[in-house]
């Protein structure tokens, strides 16, 4: 839709009106123009902006706001709004107005975010030119320790998860040569002063007025204990279009899934930490009805060395996604560690034939 454009006479009383702003409230032009707001059918429709208004003709300045308006089939939109006030040399005469629809803008940047903190892997937002951290999700927090405030403002190097610069030094040529800079292997420490192994893929993003670097990193610090790297080899180099994550046995704490998975994560949101479930899947909104099979899959799994599931993902546009899902048991004894990991297929074509 069109810029809204319209005028206010005064605080309460319009002015001209174009189609877009009419059109929005389902308002014949001539049914606004010249009338009261609060005297239209249907109500007063620029109530959101009523104290607004009334600011802008008493102090004769600029405002610039953003606020819900009911559309006419009463559905909320975000629009942006700037109140002008608009002078004949010295003497004021009216306040111009003008609105942008800033809705799906708003949807698409609450959808990130949600995908960003709920990612399992860990991610942060710094700035481009600096490399000040801005953001990071609770991944970042439950693997490097400490809290946000010791985090934000502070660079990755400042914090020691890059004992490496050149490392850094690369990721940036690549990004000013207009790639994204995946699976650079880095090494440093956490907050705890424990060793850091990670796979840092970074990507540059415009958001606002500004340019940032969205960075996750893959901790790869346990895998690395694996002999031989017989964990990927074997079970996730083989299934790289299969949806794979890992956890640990005792407490089904989830250190890696795969860019398959993360994608899934993507488009299914449901209530994070499920009880029972490893972090990975505790966020996928998992049909009720298959929510015990796959609880009871996973305890079979850790028993017994291995088990299967098939079972129902909803996905946020509201269609069903079928997983069929093998979670196997591998134990390190050498190193005492004890690991589920999960292999899964999309399997939603066939359930459709």
């Amino acid at each position: 839709m069109d810029s809204h454009v319209w005028f206010m006479l005064d605080p309460m009383r319009y002015g001209h009106v174009n189609r877009s702003h009419s059109d929005f409230f389902g308002l014949p032009k001539s049914a606004i123009e010249h009338h009261r707001r609060d005297e239209l059918p249907g109500g007063d429709p620029l109530a959101p902006l009523g104290e607004l208004l009334e600011a802008v003709f008493r102090d004769k300045k600029t405002v610039t706001a953003e606020r819900w308006f009911p559309d006419q089939n009463q559905s909320r939109r975000l629009l942006s709004v700037t109140l002008t006030p608009m002078f004949d040399g010295e003497v004021f005469q009216y306040v111009l107005c003008r609105a942008r629809d800033r809705t799906e803008h708003y949807l698409a940047n609450e959808k990130f975010y949600r995908a960003f903190h709920r990612n399992p892997i860990m991610m942060v937002i710094a700035k481009a030119r600096t490399g000040e951290i801005v953001d990071c999700n609770d991944a970042f927090l439950s693997i490097m320790g400490g809290t946000r405030d010791e985090v934000l403002g502070h660079t990755a190097r400042s914090l020691g998860i890059l004992r490496d610069i050149s490392v850094w030094e690369q990721v940036l040529a690549d990004l000013r040569s207009g790639k994204t800079a995946q699976n650079y292997y880095i090494s440093g420490y956490t907050l705890r002063g424990e060793t850091l192994l990670g796979l840092m893929s970074c990507e540059s993003v415009v958001m606002g007025t500004g340019t940032y670097l969205l960075t996750s990193i893959i901790d790869i610090t346990q895998m690395k204990d694996l002999e031989e790297q017989l964990l990927f080899s074997n079970m996730i180099l083989n299934h790289t279009s299969a949806l794979t994550w890992i956890c640990e046995r005792r407490g089904l704490k989830m250190f890696y899934c795969n860019e398959a998975m993360e994608q899934l994560l993507e488009r299914s949101h449901g209530d994070a930490d499920t009880e029972g479930l490893p972090s990975v899947l505790g966020t996928l909104r998992i049909h009720d009805e298959d929510g015990p099979v796959v609880r009871a899959a996973l305890e079979m799994a850790a028993s017994e060395g291995a088990a299967s599931v098939k079972f129902r993902v909803l996905l946020d546009e509201g269609q069903i996604c079928w997983i069929k899902q093998h979670i196997h048991r591998f134990i390190y004894e050498r190193r005492g560690k004890d690991y589920l990991i999960g292999v899964a297929d999309d399997i939603s074509e066939i359930k459709e034939t």
